[in-house]
């Protein structure tokens, strides 16, 4: 943009001589400079020179020393050049430096680069006619590749050593090596793969300027072979490759073990089997076409938290330019069963997939409490950039167990520094109004041997379901799930499942209820009917014949009437009626009004026994509680105090006083 020059002239040969250039905003073959500056200083007969460059990547400082010899020749000694940037390095010692019109050359160069070093023995361009050789050593892989531009998933500190000798003259002659010293790659993201790059050789030769290479290496469980052949373009264009040069290369590779890549897919999950890649490239370097075939076998995958287990694997797979043709992949369930798929994917401007698929009963899960085997078929696809996912599921047999309680789960009201809480992500991401990202249309058949136990439940569930999104993306399901020959057990009554419906039409998280169970063989039969919708269901008391809730009740929990029932019954009674209306205890609620913790009744036998209690706790560890006889005028005053979390210490005056101290071990 700018160049300023300052310059002293003598007609004397021993005359001062000093010349000052200045320059801004320098570009020159894809090189950019913000500042320049260049200073030569002594006489004709000798000077000292001083080179300073600054940039966005660029720190550079130079000195050499040298005299003219004739008219336009000029010859010297680098005494110290470095740089600051993007790649700092840093001359070890003087090199020697001529030049002339239409000459350079460039001997006995050696400089220092974080870890590495570099040896130029000889470095000479004269009249388009090159020359060089020398030696590389812990070349610094991934930083030089960011430098240069390149946008790769790869880490690590990978170094390499190399050693060249190279002419043109002005197509390219010579031969080059290249091989791994130190260090490894890794594939970035959460969680790093490494590869365990243990060995990495390449040999070339140039003859002509077309270069032919072939190398080796070895990698964790897998190795491989390469070869590359590149032509140059035509002569008078710079430096002899580019975009349009022809390239040719093959890359065999064979992978003992899938192992390392199970942490790319999930931490919980076992995958193995072997792999053997034969890839061609062909074309140029601007627009590379790729050709080859990959092979699986022995593939498995095991998720064991899951009851997941997968195996006897097999993949079969074309890559045809931007397609990769998957001709069979194929798996079987450790237990039975098997899948198939086959179809496309396609990348760059295309970037569409077509996967049909097929399960022919699979066992997919087979765990103790957890099984489930399955068949079906479909397709998967993706157009502009949207999934989607079609076909059918049908349930050939399952087994759910929900006994064993889960892991444990933190509750809404506990807040982890750095995670977002679970109901606030909720009503951000709007989970029941957001658009599916996928699309989707299958029918859910869930067959006739389908077994769900736990919690009371004992039943087989049968029914179809669709399940689709619509045009706004919402994902809705239409269909009725039906509980079969079904048993639910409550406050230890075994209640028949005479009724028991799901039943969708509309949003998928919005299906209707309709449920009815019985305790029958008694004088009255009652139960339980539910209807309404999952997130409002309505419980109502039911008997044959009809009678008053309250005696229902009595037939459904005590199985009979209400008239003989004890203290122990009536409160047996109110918590059944507190969990089927609400949830919350009669005696609880009242509880909350008076402002007291503790308020019941209880006791065994009849009301010359039993007693009521209010307790007021005072502290987290200190509960006062009073007790008075609903049959006898007796009642006492109780301190509670825990020590620990098993032992607590207890007074009372009353009737009866004393003090001592208790015990308590709780077990199923």
């Amino acid at each position: 943009r700018s160049l300023e020059l300052e310059a002293q002239l003598a007609a004397d040969a021993s005359a001062p001589l000093r010349i000052v250039a200045s320059a801004a905003g320098i570009a020159a073959r894809g090189l950019r400079a913000e500042r320049l500056r260049v200073s030569i200083d002594g006489t004709r007969l000798h000077q000292a020179i001083a080179v300073a460059a600054r940039g966005e990547a660029l720190d550079f400082s130079a000195r050499l020393e040298g005299a003219l010899r004739g008219a336009s020749e000029w010859h010297g000694t680098l005494l110290s050049a470095t740089n600051r940037g993007a790649l700092p390095f840093e001359l070890e010692g003087p090199a020697t430096l001529g030049v002339a019109p239409r000459r350079v050359e460039l001997r006995a160069l050696a400089a220092r680069f974080e870890r590495g070093h570099v040896r130029v023995s000889e470095l000479r361009w004269q009249d388009g006619r090159l020359a060089s050789s020398g030696a590389l050593q812990n070349l610094a892989v991934v930083p030089l590749l960011r430098l240069a531009g390149w946008a790769t998933p790869l880490e690590g500190k990978l170094a390499l050593g190399a050693e060249w000798s190279l002419t043109a003259a002005p197509r390219l002659n010579g031969s080059f090596r290249l091989w791994r010293e130190d260090g490894d790659l890794a594939l970035g993201g959460e969680p790093t793969v490494e590869l365990g790059l243990r060995a990495l050789e390449v040999n070339g030769q140039v003859v002509d300027g077309t270069l032919d290479a072939k190398g080796a290496f070895a990698a964790g469980a897998g190795k491989g072979d390469i070869a590359l052949r590149l032509a140059p373009r035509a002569a008078g264009q710079g430096f002899p490759y580019g975009a349009e040069s022809r390239l040719e290369g093959r890359v065999d590779a064979q992978l003992a073990s899938l192992a390392p890549f199970a942490i790319l897919i999930d931490r919980s999950a076992r995958i193995d089997g072997n792999l053997r890649a034969a890839l061609q490239v062909t074309g140029t370097l601007g627009r590379p076409l790729f050709a080859g075939s990959i092979e699986g076998d022995d593939i498995r995958y095991a998720r064991p938290p899951d009851g997941v287990e997968l195996v006897d694997g097999r993949l079969r797979a074309q890559l045809v330019g931007d397609e990769l043709r998957i001709s069979q992949l194929s798996i079987s369930g450790a237990a039975g069963g098997s899948f198939s798929a086959q179809g496309t994917l396609a990348r760059g401007e295309a970037e569409r997939a077509a996967i049909t698929w097929r399960a022919d009963k699979l066992a997919l899960l087979n765990r103790p409490d957890q099984r489930l085997v399955l068949s079906g078929q479909g397709a998967a696809g993706m157009a502009q950039r949207r999934l989607s996912f079609s076909g059918a599921l049908r349930a050939d047999s399952g087994f759910f167990s929900f006994e064993a309680a889960g892991l444990p789960q933190l509750g809404e009201d506990v807040v982890v520094v750095g995670r977002e809480p679970a109901v606030r992500r909720e009503q951000r991401i709007g989970r029941k109004e957001n658009p599916s990202p996928v699309d989707l249309d299958f029918e859910l058949d869930l067959g006739r041997d389908l077994r769900i136990r736990g919690r009371g439940l004992d039943t087989i569930l049968s029914g179809k379901v669709r399940v689709r999104t619509d045009d706004a993306g919402v994902v809705i399901a239409k269909g009725t799930v039906r509980a079969v020959r079904g048993t639910v057990t409550a406050y230890g009554t075994r209640l028949a499942i005479d009724r028991g419906r799901l039943i969708f039409d509309g949003p998928v998280n919005k299906p209707s209820l309709d449920i009815l169970a019985m305790r029958r063989n008694q004088q009255v039969a009652a139960g339980v009917a539910v209807t309404g919708t999952v997130q409002n269901p309505t419980v109502r008391i039911v008997s044959e014949p009809p009678v008053p809730e309250n005696e229902a009740l009595s037939w459904l929990v005590l199985g009979r009437a209400p008239g003989g029932a004890s203290g122990g019954d009536i409160a047996m009674l109110q918590t059944a009626a507190g969990a089927l209306f609400g949830g919350e205890s009669l005696t609880a609620s009242l509880a909350k009004t008076l402002g007291v913790d503790t308020l019941s009744v209880g006791g065994s036998g009849g009301v010359g026994t039993q007693f009521f209690t209010v307790g007021k706790r005072v502290s987290d560890r200190m509960i006062v509680l009073y007790e008075q006889g609903l049959g006898a005028v007796a009642s006492a005053l109780r301190l509670d105090f825990e020590l620990t979390r098993r032992w607590s210490l207890s007074a009372s005056a009353g009737v009866r006083s004393d003090v001592g101290v208790r015990y308590q071990y709780s077990f199923d």
